[in-house]
């Protein structure tokens, strides 16, 4: 049967596509999903950096394993950060103590710079702070003297290395800079060679 007039003219009253509201409630789940996610994300990258950070600090402490198997199983001798930073050490900083036992200069770069951190490593060339007390001596030294043995400090709560934040810092040229806290709980390198926050 052929169809009428009227069924054909039928067929094609409504436009194909969305109509203005079917878009705008589109846009609105889309805009809360975004809303929704983005603290999410944010959350998640901060969690990537801060175990980014302590890869490096681990391959750090392997670096300064290195180093101590070839020098009588003393830590490096260093100040505890370099210039610009204040420093009462007339000792290189870690990266030159350390200079040779990393291979390649894309690593060295690598492993001394937490991602989050552009202003201080900016301005030194590394991202941690080194316990520059250890320098020259044993771990079996450090442990078996003075208040660390009274307090029953083993190798795994002792700290080489952390991240270098939260305080304000004197700079050689008198004036000072503010360093925010990356993470929420410090990444510290201890002498185990385990990587975690400070707890007693």
């Amino acid at each position: 049967m052929k169809p009428t007039l009227s069924t054909a003219h039928s067929r094609h009253t409504r436009p194909a596509g969305f109509t203005l509201i079917e878009l705008l409630v589109v846009v609105s789940i889309i805009g809360l999903l975004i809303g929704i996610l983005m603290p999410a994300l944010a959350a998640a990258r901060s969690a990537a950096e801060k175990i980014t950070c302590s890869s490096a600090l681990r391959q750090l402490g392997l670096v300064i394993e290195s180093y101590s198997i070839e020098h009588k199983e003393t830590y490096p001798v260093a100040r505890y950060m370099p210039e610009p930073f204040v420093s009462s050490s007339p000792h290189p900083p870690l990266m030159a103590a350390l200079d040779g036992y990393i291979e390649n200069q894309g690593e060295e770069a690598r492993i001394y710079k937490c991602p989050d951190d552009d202003q201080v490593y900016n301005l030194s060339g590394i991202s941690y702070e080194y316990q520059f007390t250890l320098g020259g001596k044993s771990l079996q030294d450090v442990l078996e003297r003075g208040m660390l043995k009274r307090m029953n400090v083993d190798a795994s709560k002792l700290t080489v290395l952390r991240d270098f934040d939260n305080a304000e810092f004197l700079l050689t040229d008198g004036s000072t800079i503010d360093v925010p806290m990356r993470h929420i709980g410090r990444n510290i390198l201890f002498a185990d060679g385990h990587v975690g926050k400070l707890e007693f």
